[in-house]
């Protein structure tokens, strides 16, 4: 086996601050001379179990004492020609956002116009020699407009369903134990992202006279805080590709015939040309805007800064439109997986190193079948393959066929790692509700919250694997992911769009393979249950290692 073909990956922990430990300098005590600092011994062990002051630190939620503090909301202004990925960017930015408990949605005039005026319009509605049609797009602008204004200022967030509860809530997890990160339940920022082509200065400019019009919002947005992207893309295979992708997936062409439907899209765009007037300092210059062009080759920014425009601005940099699939798997079954037991680091059984056998065999009989077949969005190439596993010995014996073979490129993250379930490592459930009951019970109210002593809840897990999601969006081969049963909870989430919260429930059961391929409208996903393989090739391996089955 090459060691080049194994790379192990451990990125920089990105730190919550609810987590980091305050740098205390040593002491000595004077009865003994012994040092006591406890921070730096933790923080060498690595054992934060036996500490009760670092294994439950108290979280102080993020709203108290800024009762009087001005919220400043955003609004994202999607700018370009069609087809040139915008509707793929607000998504990308929305589950980005989101998944950064930013409370986001996207606004898109197209779709305002189909809920108005029906699907089908032709190329000549866009056409600036159509009056009617001018009008009719100005005021669906206007009504998406309004619709943004009463959604920032509606002050029910997604999450205040919860807030009404809270007090009430926090006191009984109290009673029944565990931590909590309470300052995850209050999302105070919202970022309306406005999904249209927005090709005039006219139209940019009334925008911004809308938005921060004082009698038409109460949570007051500066001009810097509306933000506009501009997708240019000058590059032909890109164009058509995203042409082909929204004859397939725009409700504005179905039932039409396919080479009628691009020959109609591409007059629609010709028609936006005719009137397009792309971002320009010497008009504009007082915007804060970031241009993207052909799709991350380069970007021009002015007067980009602050957390959240750093966040997009680190989204759209790792942004690309090529097609690729994303397999998500579990580990083969492990020794600790057959006796019920909680987290631990054992070695697979032999039915799980069955399983790293078939699923070795599924995606090359899959690579294979992919190149006899015409390579398109829905079918995107499954060559030159990266394989990602956690620093757990589960996964990486799961991942050992993959690394005997020098067409896989094998990496492991420590952000991948499972769980940490603290104390409760290698206990089984029914263990911890008969000797814990109140930390049985604080974990059934909040799964995403609760953290057990000494270990980690879901919150800390999606902070721990931000670097791998980073490093996820950026990559253009196709990606297979073997991890974990909670990682791949918080990863799938992520990949299809959930809020994070929503993730504990999500089945990941063992042998079998999640596919998900990311598209401008959102994804495709299919399950492979690989078991019954599985339990033929353990046959296999049962007959081989018991003689007596063999008489």
């Amino acid at each position: 086996m090459s060691e080049n073909n194994i790379n192990t990956t451990t990125p920089p922990t990105t730190t919550n601050s609810s987590q980091s430990l305050p740098s205390t300098p040593s002491t000595t005590n004077s009865s003994s001379g012994i040092s006591s600092n406890k921070y730096e011994l933790i923080k060498k062990s690595n054992s934060f179990a036996s500490i009760n002051e670092i294994s439950n630190p108290q979280i102080v939620n993020s709203s108290k004492g800024r009762s009087n503090e001005i919220v400043q909301h955003y609004v994202i202004v999607l700018v370009g020609l069609p087809a040139r990925g915008k509707s793929y960017i607000a998504r990308q930015l929305s589950k980005h956002l989101n998944w950064l408990n930013i409370e986001t949605k996207v606004f898109n005039a197209g779709e305002k116009r189909r809920q108005i005026l029906g699907a089908g319009q032709s190329a000549n509605f866009f056409n600036l020699d159509n009056k009617e049609g001018f009008e009719q797009r100005k005021k669906i602008g206007r009504i998406t407009l309004q619709e943004i204004i009463d959604w920032i200022n509606n002050n029910k967030s997604n999450n205040n369903s919860l807030d009404e509860s809270n007090n009430n809530d926090n006191i009984e997890k109290k009673k029944g134990g565990g931590n909590f990160d309470d300052e995850y339940m209050k999302r105070e920022i919202k970022c309306a992202i406005f999904d249209a082509t927005n090709t005039t200065r006219e139209r940019r400019q009334m925008i911004i006279d809308v938005l921060t019009n004082k009698e038409n919002i109460q949570h007051r947005i500066d001009n810097h805080h509306i933000i506009f992207v501009e997708s240019i893309c000058n590059d032909s295979e890109i164009i058509e590709a995203n042409v082909r992708d929204i004859k397939i997936k725009s409700d504005d062409y179905k039932g039409v015939n396919p080479v009628d439907a691009i020959k109609d899209f591409i007059q629609r765009i010709k028609a936006y040309e005719n009137a397009y007037e792309t971002i320009c300092d010497d008009f504009e210059s007082k915007l804060s805007y970031i241009k993207m062009i052909d799709v991350g080759k380069k970007f021009i920014l002015n007067r980009i800064g602050g957390f959240l425009p750093g966040k997009v601005l680190n989204v759209l940099m790792n942004m690309h439109l090529i097609p690729r699939t994303i397999w998500l798997s579990r580990h083969g079954q492990s020794e600790d997986n057959e006796k019920g037991l909680l987290g631990g680091d054992s070695n697979l059984s032999a039915k799980g190193q069955c399983y790293g056998k078939v699923l070795y065999r599924f995606v090359k009989r899959k690579q294979l079948e992919r190149r006899n077949q015409e390579i398109s969005i829905e079918q995107p190439s499954l060559d030159n393959m990266l394989v990602w596993t956690s620093l757990l010995r589960r996964t990486i014996q799961t991942s050992k066929y993959f690394t005997d073979d020098p067409d896989f490129r094998v990496m492991r993250w420590k952000c991948l790692n499972e769980l940490n379930a603290g104390i409760h490592e290698g206990w089984t459930y029914e263990r911890i509700e008969k000797e814990m009951p109140n930390e049985f019970k604080a974990r059934e109210q909040d799964k995403f919250r609760y953290r057990p002593p000494g270990g980690e809840s879901y919150l800390d897990m999606l902070y721990r694997t931000e670097p791998a999601i980073n490093e996820l969006e950026r990559q253009r081969s196709p990606l297979l992911i073997i991890g974990h049963q909670a990682v791949n909870r918080l990863l799938y989430s992520y990949l299809t769009g959930n809020t994070p919260e929503s993730c504990t429930r999500i089945p990941i059961p063992l042998h079998t393979i999640i596919e998900i391929i990311p598209n401008a409208y959102g994804y495709e996903e299919k399950r492979y249950d690989l078991n019954e393989e599985v339990e033929q090739e353990y046959l296999e391996y049962l007959s081989k290692h018991s003689p007596q089955l063999n008489k």
